[in-house]
């Protein structure tokens, strides 16, 4: 049976994320075109807006820089940054498949931004830093709930009836004195629910997408520690980007990153550069996790006699002393990534009405620094099937639920296709660091 589909598509974004609030953006950007009567977007977020503590540092390249510059967000952020006239961002259409050099894993499409001026191939951006950037103008179009867990998800013929509760945490302890009740779920329904809150099982929305979307992600046997603090404005040394792999009599047991990153400012609303050491490390034992914030600086000072460069070790740990320093602003920050074979066989339910993106199909290590650009990439493909699903509604044509289906379907076919070799990087690159495991 084909349910015809009222305006406006209700549309749930469940995560606030890179990949949600990449998504969100788009679709601002269409209700502001086109108007509310065609589309109503809500974000539910389970952590204060936006994405709640730091996550450390990403790296935006290839189609993610591309997508930043469609946004109006690149310049800002190349702008901070000194020697960002030496190469041009990538030009990628959307749902296209880049050349890639495996060897590098960049992507080698050529593209200006704008008259005159060109960009880095790549951009380290603090996360908190790039959702503030990518939130501004959102909630003006879209309607944006923090401190909610969505706690169930479920597909009707003719809509996704979705669950909802408070979410209390250390980050939001004073919310209990005025949530009604903490416990109380809320339902409310939409024509199509997104799945962008990352991997299984954390996951209720992703976990109703059937096929390898049940399947539980694993941890990768890798630890990232992240070292960042602001650069001092008054210092003349240079800080190189480089990475140097470090071996032991065993072989190759981890990869330290050097650079530079955008981040907050002094002032409210500003930015900066900040200083940037990134450490991949095998991790034997997965399952202890994350080692407690008071040892992480001792983490990076076990890896570092392995570096045989004087210089590199010394401004190394310059970065990580002033980032564990209280008073400088700084951040040590550490995770271990989950993985999953290749890429989710599904990224669509059944039903047609439940889509996923980013982490929640296809996680990946993050030793290629691919996965947040995969994630934009995601974002910026499903948001063209849905505006394509409002202006079919706005010429007087009938919506019906096979339309949704097959829009979905196309998207997950399209993104298949560029995500896929990505991984594949991403994995052999972990590979090098860890070894075949």
């Amino acid at each position: 049976m084909y349910w015809l589909v009222a305006m406006p598509l209700r549309v749930a974004i469940v995560g606030a994320g890179i990949g949600g609030v990449t998504l969100a953006n788009y679709l601002a950007k269409e209700v502001k075109s086109n108007g509310s009567e065609k589309l109503e977007v809500t974000i539910f977020e389970r952590r204060s807006i936006p994405g709640g503590p730091s996550g450390g540092a990403l790296v935006v390249q290839g189609e993610g820089l591309a997508i930043l510059s469609e946004l109006g967000v690149a310049d800002i952020l190349s702008d901070v940054l000194p020697g960002g006239d030496t190469v041009s961002v990538p030009d990628v259409p959307a749902g296209r498949l880049p050349r890639i050099e495996a060897s590098a894993a960049v992507m080698t499409t050529p593209g200006v931004h704008r008259a005159g001026h060109k960009m880095p191939a790549r951009i380290y951006v603090l996360r908190e830093t790039l959702l503030e950037r990518l939130m501004e103008g959102v909630q003006e179009h879209v309607a944006v709930l923090p401190n909610l867990e969505v706690s169930d998800v479920r597909e009707k013929d003719d809509g996704v009836e979705l669950d909802y509760r408070p979410c209390i945490n250390a980050d939001n302890e004073d919310m209990m004195n005025v949530a009604k009740d903490p416990d109380e779920v809320t339902t409310a329904t939409f024509d199509l629910v997104i799945s962008a809150d990352g991997c299984l099982p954390c996951s209720n929305a992703a976990k109703k997408i059937p096929g390898d979307g049940g399947t539980p992600s694993e941890r990768e046997q890798v630890l990232v520690c992240q070292a960042l603090c602001p650069r001092d404005p008054s210092s003349t040394a240079p800080m190189v980007e480089q990475e140097i792999y470090l071996e032991q009599s065993q072989g190759l047991v981890a990869r330290l990153d050097l650079g530079m990153a955008v981040g907050p400012g002094p002032e409210s609303g500003s930015l900066c550069p900040w200083d940037m050491v990134n450490l991949t490390v095998q991790l034997e034992d997965p399952v202890r996790g994350v080692p407690k914030p008071m040892l992480l600086s001792a983490v990076f000072n076990r890896y570092m006699m392995l570096v045989k460069d004087t210089h590199i070790v010394r401004m190394a740990n310059a970065v990580v002393s002033r980032a564990d320093c209280s008073h400088s602003g700084g951040i040590l920050h550490a995770w271990v990534p989950s993985k999953r074979e290749g890429i989710g066989k599904k990224w669509v339910s059944d039903g047609g009405r439940l889509a996923g993106l980013g982490d929640a199909v296809h996680p990946m290590p993050p030793a290629g620094g691919w996965a947040a650009n995969c994630t934009m990439g995601d974002a910026r493909c499903l948001a063209a099937h849905i505006s394509t699903l409002c202006a079919k509604s706005a010429s007087d044509e009938k919506l019906e639920t096979e339309d949704v289906r097959s829009s979905l379907c196309n998207y997950e076919a399209a993104r298949k296709a560029v995500v896929a070799p990505f991984v594949a990087i991403s994995v052999e690159e972990t590979k090098r660091i860890i070894g075949d495991k």
